[in-house]
């Protein structure tokens, strides 16, 4: 099964700790992981990440990684609140693919031996229409 990273919410940074987080994550906006090891893998290095940045910079609050069924999230190891993120994203499980087909041949029609968008076809469908 593949997952979808769609965006990595985050919150403003409290420090500088939490600002190199936030850049290093950003890197997983709108990224397929290509199955359940590689899944496994990316939570693994977020874990790997995290505690170097712990390791970076010793005199700030320990941080942690905790999934909870699709979602991964960082925050203080012991939180004053629930909402007490530094950030988090959802893995979300690819539900279908969709791959060109000859049947969709014909919504890309080349009009004068130029290939034209869909809705420049539209157009002319509907000026070819209007003109008979």
């Amino acid at each position: 099964m593949k997952y979808y990273i769609d965006k990595v919410n985050t919150w403003g940074p409290a420090n500088a700790k939490c600002a190199k987080l936030h850049q290093e994550m950003k890197q997983y906006e709108h990224c397929l992981v290509a199955d359940v090891l590689s899944r496994d893998a990316l939570v693994e290095q977020v874990r790997q990440t995290v505690e170097q940045a712990n390791a970076d910079y010793p005199r700030t609050k320990r941080l942690v990684v905790e999934t909870c069924y699709n979602g991964v999230y960082c925050r203080p190891e012991k939180p004053a609140s629930d909402s007490d993120n530094v950030f988090s994203f959802t893995l979300d499980p690819v539900r279908q693919e969709f791959h060109f087909t000859e049947k969709y041949v014909d919504g890309m029609l080349t009009i004068g031996g130029e290939r034209r968008e869909w809705n420049e076809l539209n157009k002319l469908k509907k000026s070819n229409s209007n003109e008979e």
